[in-house]
């Protein structure tokens, strides 16, 4: 098993239990393209324009199953201002395209790096980003279906355990590396997912107090391109959504 195939069996059942483990059991989108508006502009339109554009041309955007939120963020108008924030040149296609070339969140990173490394690089940032986009898929995951906990935790595994820039990540730092400091880690790396998880949720919760949940999810999506990756591709629905930003998804620990 590679190292990162323990951590992340590890991290996962850190997250969903404060005392002990589960004996396992013996048995185990629309993406069209649609621009709001394809006028030519003289000089890049503001965030405050940005959204007004976006507000005209998609209304009702806090729908049951996403469908709007998802085409705005697959329009013209949106991926062209995102490139602009992100001082992206290359043309992207749609939003899944976008996820790719933006760059992830140093900043929210390094803090934590930097207490277990001595001097952490982009190798660093871009396997911690990549880890925390398969533990945030397979914890909204256990939010809707937590009964299947152990086909989760296998699915998770394996998939993380196959993406390169975790295993070159992982062999970098820890290919000499004992269990023991594997484990050290994962503990570690469990509470820092609770504080971003804990952290985007209150950013939720404040947009939507601030503006409502319509005006506010598209705040969001302007403001937070990443976390609208997260909430796109991991909740299959708004019910499951507002679960996880109430903080009701952790019904499974200390058990």
């Amino acid at each position: 098993m590679k190292p990162f195939r323990m951590l992340t069996v590890w991290t996962l059942v850190c997250l969903l239990f404060t005392s002990g483990c589960l004996d396992r059991p013996s048995d185990v989108v629309d993406m069209t393209v649609e621009a709001v508006d394809s006028e030519t502009v003289a000089t890049a339109p503001t965030p405050e324009e940005t959204f007004a554009r976006l507000q005209a041309g998609f209304p009702n955007v806090f729908d049951a199953e996403f469908k709007t939120l998802r085409k705005i963020v697959n329009s013209k108008t949106y991926l062209d201002f995102l490139r602009r924030e992100n001082s992206i040149d290359k043309t992207v296609q749609d939003f899944d395209e976008l996820l790719e070339v933006v760059p992830p969140p140093t900043e929210r990173y390094l803090p934590f790096l930097e207490e277990h490394f001595k001097t952490p690089g982009e190798i660093d940032v871009v396997g911690m980003h990549r880890m925390m986009v398969y533990t945030r898929n397979m914890l909204a995951r256990l939010c809707e279906a937590p009964q299947d906990i152990f086909l989760i935790m296998d699915e998770f595994a394996q998939a993380s355990g196959n993406d390169e820039d975790i295993d070159k990540w992982m062999s970098f730092r820890f290919g000499n590396q004992g269990p023991d400091v594997i484990e050290l880690f994962s503990v570690a790396t469990a509470d820092f997912v609770k504080k971003i998880e804990s952290e985007d949720q209150a950013r939720i919760r404040e947009s939507f107090e601030q503006y409502g949940r319509d005006a506010g999810l598209l705040w969001l999506a302007l403001r937070e391109p990443i976390l609208i990756g997260h909430i796109l591709n991991d909740f299959p629905n708004t019910d499951i959504f507002l679960r996880w930003v109430d903080g009701k998804c952790n019904q499974l620990e200390g058990h």
